[in-house]
């Protein structure tokens, strides 16, 4: 009898990780995750559409399984920047899922901040103005609301 194999391959990886009885802990390599979606390790000789094409087959597939993990088996993944995927253990998830979220809404108020600032006003209206004008102190308003509350 042959095994049944998932599709899209990141639940076949999902299934590969539950058998796999990974520790809370543990950082599994990015290198287990690419053997799992099938995927060729880069090269330098690789031609830039075929890389870029290989970030975005991993980032789906990367993606799709963390979102798997964490909302059917209660598995939350941290990136290890150079090395995998972390099991965050349940005594850390919250705070490891807050420092992600303040890290992604810091980066979210600079680029409002940057689209708010660098605006050619001299081509707006007065009223377009006044629209930015009030963007930028509500975002202000926010940020300063945020600060308060950390």
């Amino acid at each position: 009898m042959s095994e049944v194999t998932l599709h899209p391959v990141w639940k076949q990886a999902v299934s590969a990780f539950l058998a796999a009885g990974f520790a809370d802990g543990y950082v599994v390599a990015r290198e287990w995750f690419e053997l799992q979606f099938g995927m060729s390790q880069a090269s330098d000789s690789m031609r830039l559409d075929a890389y870029q094409a290989r970030q975005l087959t991993w980032l789906e597939n990367i993606e799709a399984l963390r979102r798997e993990l964490l909302e059917k088996h209660r598995i939350y993944l941290e990136n290890v920047y150079g090395s995998g995927y972390r099991i965050v253990p349940p005594a850390e998830q919250t705070g490891a899922t807050k420092a992600r979220f303040e890290r992604e809404v810091k980066k979210e108020f600079r680029r409002a901040a940057l689209g708010f600032k660098n605006i050619r006003h001299e081509a707006l209206t007065d009223a377009q103005r006044q629209e930015n004008l009030d963007a930028v102190v509500k975002l202000s308003q926010i940020a300063s609301m945020r600060k308060a509350l950390r």
